[in-house]
């Protein structure tokens, strides 16, 4: 894969999950009760927190990536299922592995895993979701995307 490629596909699919991710908690939010079981318990004041922003979230990306791009695709795929089923299976279970955060969680981050599934399947690499996911990560849990969409 080209550099330039990579790069592209990297922006384009970090810019389809940020305007999926803060805009489509707050619609999604209006529709479904919020059932959070709790939330990230490190503040900004604590010493731990650009520990947790910067080496916490990477790792967070890689490990996510890995398992529900690069393994469950190969795995799934081997098994014969086909690029729609493997789409949607992948989806729906990144989505439910975020339970904890309420319905609202589990449907952005399922739509937001299928975008990262379709630009590994297309670019047939995980870097460009890997660096996606955790730019996503940062700017949400920094609280950047939301106070770029106004929320």
């Amino acid at each position: 894969m080209s550099l330039i490629r990579l790069i592209l596909w990297t922006l384009g699919i970090t810019i389809f999950g940020l305007c999926l991710d803060e805009p489509g908690f707050t619609l999604w939010s209006k529709l479904l009760p919020s059932m959070r079981l709790g939330s990230i318990p490190i503040g900004a004041d604590s010493p731990l927190y650009m520990l947790d922003m910067t080496l916490g979230l990477a790792l967070v990306a890689v490990a996510e990536e890995v398992i529900f791009r690069g393994l469950a695709f190969t795995t799934l795929k081997e098994r014969g299922y086909s690029i729609p089923k493997i789409f949607l299976i992948s989806a729906v279970i990144f989505g439910l592995m975020h339970w904890s955060q309420g319905p609202v969680a589990i449907i952005a981050t399922a739509v937001t895993g299928s975008g990262l599934m379709i630009c590994m399947y297309c670019t047939r690499s995980i870097y460009p979701t890997i660096i996606a996911h955790y730019v996503i990560n940062y700017l949400s849990f920094s609280g950047k995307a939301a106070q770029f969409w106004g929320l």
